[in-house]
């Protein structure tokens, strides 16, 4: 895949587990239903004001969108897990959100 394709990807999937249509999130956008599908299928790349239309769409930060330079990929799957936790953990209070904090501590601890 080349970083076009990979940007389309990450967003699709961002918009995917947010739960929005190409439609709905072409108008937060302010852009077309066909562009957000272009930016999906890695016709182009997204402009700088794009990018950060997104972040704020998604509630990421604008690197979100960008593989790690020489980092390990993650499959498919375990972005779709990490949002899901990310999505779950902004609806949990502090106090909960410390107790899961812990938790995942310890399973990773578990795992070394």
């Amino acid at each position: 895949m080349d970083r076009k394709q990979l940007v389309g990807a990450r967003v699709k999937a961002l918009r995917k587990t947010r739960g929005l249509s190409q439609r709905s999130l072409a108008e937060i956008l302010g852009k077309s239903t066909e562009s957000v599908s272009q930016l999906e299928r890695g016709v182009f790349l997204p402009s700088y004001e794009t990018l950060e239309g997104l972040a704020v769409a998604f509630d990421v930060p604008m690197a979100e969108f960008f593989p790690s330079v020489g980092g390990s990929r993650l499959t498919d799957k375990e972005e779709d897990l990490i949002n899901q936790v990310q999505q779950i953990s902004r609806r949990l209070g502090e106090k909960k959100l410390e107790t899961a904090v812990a938790q995942l501590t310890a399973l990773l601890a578990l795992s070394e």
